[in-house]
């Protein structure tokens, strides 16, 4: 026989060996001195001692490699002396002998016990007591607990039922059971049944969902049978709700958390009806039997449908009327803010048959819109705020004028509202007799008798003396009389809009500037001979008589003031056109004088605490103030003293070019020295005065900024603006009266 238990652990030219799992000591296995062990590498070495369970030592060195964990055999063949044979079944009988006390403690001890098995390895087991206290019952009658959770394999079978009916648990618990008998319960016959018994009326169901790590509450059921449920419910079919008594509600209640109603839905069960509660109890709104809706207050709504493109999509091939929320907008392009929709048209009917005006006849429409048309209509008139709208022909407004009677026409008038109205002939009172006149009433109170204007225009063949326009002012009741109105056909000369270039866009274009013409606004065209340069140019002229004029003229066409006069003597000669001097072709300098004006740009060391004339027809640029004409100047500072100034082709060809700040004496407050590069940058430096005692001179000193608040005249060349002067077109104004 053969001992392989366990594992071995060997050192090479070492005679121990270890074990794992072994019980050599054990003498019931026949590991004894003497014993041959088969080694891993297929040797045999002889057994010289077993020191203990897991080691012994060999006669001879192992010569293999070291190892562990290996497996091995050792012979256990009885092959010895009596002695030997004899300490072998002593040891087996000591064996069993230990197995059998171990089996009688297990049958009359308690609690658990521990055994040695044959690899020497502890099993502890429940004794039978224990087991017998532990079991559940098939049997049994009484209640039976387990401490410990139960998991099934298999899903549980309630086969029995629970009882008589009106079965109540006897102990606080969960109960479930099958097939309760519910004659006087209102339950389900034959069903399965869940009963939660705590005791008061307490307790209840929840229901959890958790991964092993956190656990969550999905659901409750309360002891008075509240479902609360923290997802939802997903129906996969039609849901019925069957009232159970013969009430006439079926209610659906909404509580918060302090069971407080907030909202309800309910079936009126006996008439069909649907009603929706809110706020508590304080406003329904019902769906009535008869196909109407009642709501308590009104309905906003928050979606629009904002283009007339959406309007069609949604109605479709639906001819039914619709409200619905439009565009924020008021307007015939798309739909407004709250719209109608209508295949035909709406309208608005009395609802009662008493109290109702002429014509008005109860359900039918007194306001109706046709949305094919487009046209609206009211039975009896419209009002915009608390004024009637006036229809065409009333008061002789878009129809015919009013006629009014011969003899009473003014007295009639008195009491009259605005309005054409028409008399014929020999009416009394009227401006001529033999003419019949149309008359033009502005009626603007009635206090005092009334007040009020009418014009009467004569309704003649023309030509005719008769062709005239009156005017009588109705005051405090009484009229002030005829007075008759000038006019074309009344007046021998009228002045007319654009006469004399007066009232219109275009003046009296004058092709011989030398002739003497009339006190007018003119032009004069492109190339005309005389005038001031061959552009176009604009003004006025008049005189002292008719030989004694002057003129005076802006040029067209251009963005620059250029304004020029001449007179004419009384001997009919004329003075050369001379140029008046403006701020835009003058320059008051650093020293309040005043000089022609070029391209100006005024230098400065800090333009925020410049005085307010600094920038008098001036932009800033950096730190230069720079004229129109010297648009796109800029100027920078380099370094005390010394400032560089882009943008131009340098300081002027010819007149001045620089004026240094002086003192009320006329002495300079700085010295200035210039430079101008080939690209046209100009480099300002500005210094101390010194006194040079060798050259007897005003000399350059320390660098200093201009000084505050006053600036350096810089007068620039700048280049060539290419600007085409054209004769400005004359301006289309319909309807308007002028000449040339």
């Amino acid at each position: 026989m053969w001992y392989k238990t366990g594992t071995i652990n060997l050192i090479a030219n070492n005679a121990t060996v270890t074990g794992t799992g072994t019980a050599w000591a054990d003498a019931k296995f026949g590991v004894m001195p003497g014993m041959i062990l088969l080694a891993p590498d297929n040797k045999l070495y002889e057994v010289k001692q077993v020191n203990s369970n897991t080691a012994l030592t060999l006669n001879s060195n192992y010569a293999g490699s070291t190892a562990s964990g290996q497996s091995y055999a050792i012979i256990t063949t009885y092959e010895g002396d009596i002695s030997q044979f004899s300490a072998r079944f002593a040891a087996m009988l000591t064996f069993f002998q230990g197995s059998r006390n171990d089996t009688v403690s297990w049958f009359t001890g308690s609690g658990d016990m521990t055994f040695t098995k044959d690899d020497g390895t502890k099993l502890t087991v429940p004794t039978l007591a224990k087991v017998q206290a532990d079991y559940v019952s098939r049997t049994s009658t009484l209640d039976q607990s387990i401490s410990s959770t139960v998991l099934l394999a298999k899903p549980v079978r309630l086969s029995t039922a629970s009882g008589s009916a009106g079965f109540i648990p006897a102990s606080q618990g969960a109960w479930v059971s099958w097939n309760r008998k519910t004659s006087t319960d209102d339950g389900l016959t034959g069903a399965t049944d869940f009963i939660t018994h705590k005791g008061g009326y307490q307790g209840g169901w929840n229901f959890w969902s958790t991964d092993g790590s956190a656990i969550n509450l999905v659901g409750k059921l309360s002891w008075s049978g509240y479902l609360s449920v923290i997802g939802g419910l997903v129906s996969v079919g039609d849901q019925s709700m069957q009232a159970g008594v013969t009430t006439s509600n079926l209610l659906l209640r909404f509580r918060d958390v302090s069971g407080v109603e907030k909202g309800a839905v309910y079936a009126q069960t006996d008439t069909g009806a649907m009603n929706i509660r809110w706020n508590g109890s304080a406003y329904t709104m019902a769906c009535r039997a008869d196909g109407l809706i009642s709501v308590p207050k009104g309905h906003v709504i928050t979606t629009a449908m904002s283009t007339p493109q959406e309007v069609v999509d949604i109605v479709a091939s639906n001819s039914a009327p619709i409200t619905f929320r439009g565009a924020d907008y008021a307007g015939f392009d798309k739909p407004n803010n709250y719209t109608i929709g209508t295949w035909n048209g709406f309208s608005v009917v009395p609802t009662i048959g008493n109290g109702l005006g002429t014509g008005v006849e109860q359900g039918k429409p007194v306001f109706s819109v046709n949305a094919r048309t487009g046209i609206t209509y009211a039975l009896n008139g419209l009002y915009v705020g608390s004024s009637p709208v006036i229809t065409a022909g009333q008061y002789g407004i878009g129809g015919t004028a009013v006629p009014l009677p011969l003899d009473t026409v003014l007295d009639d008038l008195k009491t009259k509202p605005t309005g054409k109205y028409g008399v014929n002939a020999n009416g009394i009172g009227m401006p001529r007799a033999g003419v019949a006149y149309c008359l033009d009433w502005t009626f603007t109170s009635n206090a005092n008798g009334g007040h009020g204007t009418l014009l009467a225009s004569a309704i003649i063949t023309a030509p005719s003396s008769y062709d005239e326009v009156y005017r009588n002012t109705l005051r405090n009741g009484v009229w002030q009389g005829w007075v008759k109105l000038w006019d074309g056909n009344t007046l021998s000369n009228p002045m007319q809009v654009g006469d004399a270039g007066v009232g219109a866009y275009t003046p009296v274009t004058v092709a011989a500037p030398d002739g003497v013409g009339a006190n007018q606004f003119f032009r004069f065209g492109t190339n005309t001979t005389n005038a001031p340069t061959a552009g176009p140019w604009a003004g006025i002229m008049g005189g002292y008589d008719g030989a004694s004029r002057f003129q005076m003229a802006w040029a067209m066409g251009g963005a620059a003031v250029d304004l020029r006069t001449r007179v004419r003597s009384s001997t009919g000669g004329h003075s050369a056109w001379q140029t008046i001097w403006h701020t835009g072709n003058t320059t008051v300098d650093a020293n309040g004088f005043l000089k022609k004006a070029s391209p100006i740009a005024r230098l400065s060391s800090n333009p925020e605490k410049m005085p307010d004339e600094y920038l008098d027809g001036f932009t800033l640029s950096g730190l230069a103030a720079v004229n129109g004409e010297a648009a796109g100047v800029t100027a920078e500072r380099v370094s005390v003293g010394v400032y560089k100034v882009t943008g131009s082709l340098g300081f002027a060809l010819e007149g001045w070019n620089i004026e240094v700040p002086q003192d009320v004496n006329g002495n300079r407050l700085c010295f200035v020295a210039t430079e101008a590069a080939e690209d046209g940058t100009i480099t300002v430096k500005v210094s101390k005065r010194r006194f040079d005692i060798d050259t007897a001179a005003i000399v350059a000193g320390e660098p200093m900024d201009i000084p505050e608040g006053r600036w350096i005249d810089l007068r620039l060349e700048m280049p060539p603006v290419e600007e085409v002067q054209s004769e400005p077109e004359p301006e289309s104004h319909e309807g308007e009266m002028a000449s040339e």
